[in-house]
Order: C-alpha cells, then sequence, then structure tokens
C-alpha cells in the first residue's frame, strides 16, 4: 500500500457495517492515519437487535441495548456521518448521501442490512409491530402498557415467528 491516504466508505451501521468498521479500525494502516473509514448511517444510536426484548421485559435499559454511535465509536478513527446514503458511482467511486454531498472513496462495503418482509398476506402489514429498531421497541411498549391498562379478559396476543426475539 502506498503511503496516500485510502478511503474506506462503509453504507450501513448495523451489524455488518458497524462491526467491520470496528475490525479494520484495529490495523496498522488505519491506526497509522494512512485510513480513513466513514460509516454512513442515519440513525445515531446502534440496536443490538439479539437484546431488544430484554428491554421489554424489564431486564435491560434501553441505553445498554442501544448506545450511542458516538459513545461505541469513541476512541476510534471512524467517522460516523449521520445521513442516508442516497447514490451510489462505481465507477466514479463516490457514494452521495441526502445533504447532497459526496464522499469519495477507495474501499466501499455496503451493508444496508435487511427489512421485515410481510409476504403480500393480507392484512399482516396493518396489524401488527415488527422488533427490529428502536421505534419498533418504543411502538410494542406503549402497546403494552395499553394492554396492561386495559380491562378485557381473555385477551389474546399472537407472536408470529420463532427467530430469536419471537422465541423469547
Amino acid at each position: 500500500m502506498n503511503n496516500q491516504a485510502k478511503t474506506v466508505c462503509i453504507v450501513g451501521g448495523g451489524f455488518g457495517g458497524l462491526y467491520t468498521a470496528l475490525y479494520l479500525n484495529n490495523f496498522k494502516w488505519v491506526k497509522s492515519r494512512r485510513c480513513q473509514i466513514i460509516l454512513v448511517e442515519p440513525r445515531d444510536n446502534f440496536v443490538f437487535s439479539p437484546l431488544l426484548y430484554e428491554v421489554l421485559t424489564g431486564e435491560l435499559e434501553r441505553w445498554e441495548v442501544i448506545p450511542p454511535y458516538e459513545k461505541l465509536l469513541r476512541g476510534t478513527k471512524i467517522q460516523h456521518l449521520q445521513q442516508h446514503a442516497t447514490q451510489v458511482d462505481l465507477l466514479q467511486r463516490r457514494v452521495k448521501v441526502a445533504d447532497g454531498s459526496n464522499i469519495n472513496y477507495d474501499y466501499l462495503v455496503l451493508a444496508t442490512g435487511s427489512e421485515t418482509r410481510y409476504f403480500d398476506i393480507p392484512g399482516v402489514k396493518e396489524h401488527t409491530v415488527s422488533f427490529r429498531t428502536a421505534q419498533d421497541l418504543e411502538i410494542l411498549l406503549g402497546k403494552l402498557h395499553l394492554l396492561e391498562s386495559t380491562e378485557r379478559k381473555n385477551l389474546r396476543i399472537a407472536t408470529i415467528g420463532a427467530g430469536a426475539s419471537g422465541v423469547e
């Protein structure tokens, strides 16, 4: 590698993006300032989704499961750019973000994650709450508090999905 500084642009701050950034941060060529790591992620907090349910049960506090990127990246050479990536130009090696600015990169990592799939089943999207994000957590907490204050008997709640969150 020559002595000219390289830029690694990582789009997405979920597990894949964050852990890639943290892993790369340990290399000597990053620590010696010959490399810049930019993490493009619009949220200000990371969501450790496998433990999200423990906030619902009261076993963990929100800050333990949804820590700010600022705290997670403190002491690293990783720059968190709190923007949505809107376009990737592979030929020009450039990522455009929501505010209109561009990030020129030498290396690009696309780690945009996944979304809840509803499989076009009628009514599922309108009558369910997914459980993947901090916003989902707040919606579900609100619904649970509402149910707790309801005096209805024979209340039914269905958990759909047998992934880690559904089983817990």
